[in-house]
């Protein structure tokens, strides 16, 4: 199992690779897209910074292009003095370009790159979001793919163990429910 992991982590960073060392890049696949996925599922991040930056920018560009345009009555401008729709982008993508690793807000923006309507139906409200997750400096650290499984492991096993305390608490509240109603029912009987 370990193995496969490391050999789908090596391809999918070679796509990275390539991908951001191309003067035309073209369409993200979904093997370039899949980072940005995991990421969002497990804020771990296990990749090169410079190729998976380049790769968020494009998708991130990619969002903002195809995000829905202002709606009747909503300010036109997404801040004073920023200019037009189009520099308010580059400036917002400029600022996760100008990062030296991942911002410790990664996994939140991820989840804004996978699904942007979800969250924000408006272009304005999306870039808003956006700009306030990449104007951090704190930094997220990264890890190899082989720390990044180990942690991946240790958090199932601690949501298994939640999810099962939370069952067995429900058990609990269920039982004492059942006996009162029990109880209830033999003094009115």
């Amino acid at each position: 199992h370990g193995q496969a992991v490391m050999e789908g982590h090596a391809q999918v960073q070679e796509a990275l690779d390539t991908f951001a060392a191309s003067e035309h890049p073209g369409e993200l696949s979904d093997m370039l897209l899949s980072p940005i996925r995991e990421i969002a599922r497990t804020g771990i991040v296990c990749y090169k910074w410079s190729s998976l930056c380049f790769v968020l920018v494009h998708r991130l560009r990619d969002v903002l292009r195809d995000s829905p345009p202002p709606g009747e009555g909503e300010v036109a401008s997404y801040q004073q003095g920023v200019g037009t729709w189009d520099e308010a982008c580059m400036s917002v993508c400029s600022l996760l370009e100008g990062l030296d690793g991942p911002p410790f807000t990664i996994q939140r923006l991820c989840e804004l790159l996978v699904k942007p309507q979800q969250h924000h139906r408006s272009r304005l409200k999306l870039l808003s979001a956006v700009d306030k997750l990449v104007s951090v400096t704190t930094l997220s650290p990264s890890y190899t793919p082989e720390e990044a499984s180990v942690l991946l492991q240790q958090a199932e096993k601690r949501v298994a163990e939640e999810r099962a305390a939370a069952e067995q608490v429900l058990r609990r509240r269920r039982e004492q429910q059942q006996l009162q109603l029990d109880q209830q029912a033999s003094i009115e009987g």
